[in-house]
């Protein structure tokens, strides 16, 4: 069993915080000396219900009261878990989700249930986060969330978020959350043009909107830095973190490029806060730059790095820094990506798809064709593509059709056809006749195979068939029988 475990995180890249923690990695049974001088104690076994309850039925007969109980489940309500356990260990018994892979993200989520002490959860919460951490002056109590948990407006998917649609008017409501009830939306001021897109300027802009800006990114971009080198190693792996785990466009020091980091760091002096390291390292110098096609990041050490990859790993805007298109129109452009592979990238907005990108595929087949392996189509957009521009589109009207048609030898041998039915008893003598309407329509009228007939020529003789026959008393009885008794007439 050892080895088996030792096997497993031989593997690259390393599973745990250090090769040194493997030693503390053993298969054993539950021993009462080992739990009861646990301050808490996490579980991590297979997602089965039985499995789990069974191992807290153990556990209860070892631990102290007061020791904290954790699963890292994902799927399994907290309150199955406990279901069955005493008072004391569902006062103990919560949830620490470790967000993955553990080793890089070094991200966890507590989740208490309806019985868990929150002493036990803010002890737990104490244990993994160093006194002092920013967290603890942040967290407080949000009645007006509890009080919507509480009564089911939980979101799309339960009674309404803080906004939700109002079907009766069928108006977008909003919560105000000075009264929290629901109210008309209100359309916020427009921001100052240069605030729309520099981030620097929008936290300088005077007012409501520049304070809550630098309200937020103040506390969330200077947390993000003072966790360099406790966290994560260096920038890239924090930026990553967060584009990745939580759908960030732009990473924390990237949004810091874009204000500037003395500048940010000055605002902070100012305010009397204190400056973490990395910005004090960083001076008026940026976290990224680009040197000879390469991307690099400032270290902790006060020099710039190379951003290093995964194994693996390959981004478009990698190579677009050190390479040109080998094709490129307005809307899209064609890369070599290395190993006979050629990528083709939209570059409209939303990477909507036009006339342009269509006439870049073609360009691209015999390039691919007499170059490389294959072609894939791939950006690094938001959106892989929002469809048709159906602004841009371009409809043009496509040719009439033209045909040519049998005639009269084409009538001839549907009717010989028709009448052989009739004469079976498969027809009826206004069967007989309605088909004969039908061929004059598809065999051209008078048309003969040498002849050109139009689409309007059809239309014509389509049109004189039919009110030939609607004029007809015979049909006029089959509508009949049809409306009154939902039967067909075979007349």
């Amino acid at each position: 069993m050892t080895n088996v475990v030792i096997a497993g995180y031989a593997r690259s890249p390393f599973h745990l915080a250090g090769k040194g923690a493997l030693a503390r990695v053993r298969p054993d049974d539950l021993a009462a000396q080992t739990i009861r001088g646990l301050i808490e104690k996490t579980g991590a076994i297979v997602e089965r219900l039985d499995i789990k309850q069974a191992l807290y039925a153990k556990l209860e007969q070892l631990k102290r009261p007061g020791t904290a109980v954790s699963s890292n489940t994902s799927t399994i309500p907290l309150g199955h878990l406990v279901d069955g356990r005493s008072d004391q260990f569902k006062a103990d018994f919560l949830i620490t989700h470790f967000f993955n892979p553990p080793r890089y993200m070094r991200l966890i989520e507590i989740v208490r249930g309806d019985h868990t002490d929150a002493a036990v959860a803010e002890k737990s919460l104490s244990s993994t986060l160093p006194q002092g951490d920013p967290y603890f002056d942040t967290v407080r109590p949000m009645p007006l969330v509890d009080k919507m948990i509480a009564e089911g407006f939980t979101g799309r998917k339960g009674k309404g978020g803080f906004y939700r649609f109002d079907k009766a008017t069928k108006t977008k409501l909003a919560l105000d959350l000075a009264t929290g009830e629901y109210r008309g939306g209100q359309k916020p001021a427009p921001l100052p043009p240069k605030a729309e897109k520099d981030l620097g300027a929008l936290i300088a802009t005077p007012g409501k909107v520049g304070d809550y800006a630098w309200e937020i990114l103040g506390k969330t971009l200077s947390y993000a830095a003072m966790l360099v080198g406790e966290a994560a190693d260096d920038i890239v792996a924090i930026d990553d973190a967060m584009k990745l785990g939580y759908n960030w466009k732009f990473g924390p020091f990237e949004l810091l490029d874009r204000i500037g980091a003395a500048t940010f760091a000055q605002r902070l002096r100012d305010e009397g806060r204190s400056v973490p390291a990395i910005l004090e390292t960083a001076g008026d110098r940026s976290f990224y730059r680009v040197v000879e096609g390469k991307r690099q990041f400032l270290g902790t050490d006060g020099d710039y790095h190379d951003v290093v990859r995964g194994d693996g790993v390959l981004l478009l805007e990698d190579i677009k820094l050190r390479s040109e298109p080998l094709l490129k129109n307005a809307s899209a452009a064609v890369w070599d990506v290395g190993d006979g592979v050629a990528a083709l990238e939209f570059t409209t907005k939303m990477n909507a798809l036009d006339g342009e990108i269509m006439s870049l595929i073609q360009q691209a087949i015999p390039l691919v064709q007499d170059r490389f392996k294959a072609l894939v189509i791939y950006n690094e957009g938001s959106n892989f593509s929002a469809g048709a521009n159906l602004g841009m589109a371009m409809f043009a009207a496509p040719e009439k059709p033209t045909f040519r048609l049998p005639g009269e030898s084409g009538r001839t041998g549907i009717a010989g056809v028709v009448e052989g039915f009739r004469k079976k008893g498969m027809a009826t003598e206004y069967d007989e006749v309605v088909s004969g309407r039908l061929a004059t329509v598809l065999t051209g009228g008078e048309a003969d195979l040498v002849d050109t007939v139009q689409e309007d020529d059809l239309l014509t003789l389509e049109r004189a068939a039919f009110m030939e026959a609607v004029r007809d008393p015979r049909t006029q009885a089959r509508v009949q029988q049809m409306l009154t008794t939902g039967k067909p007439l075979r007349n």
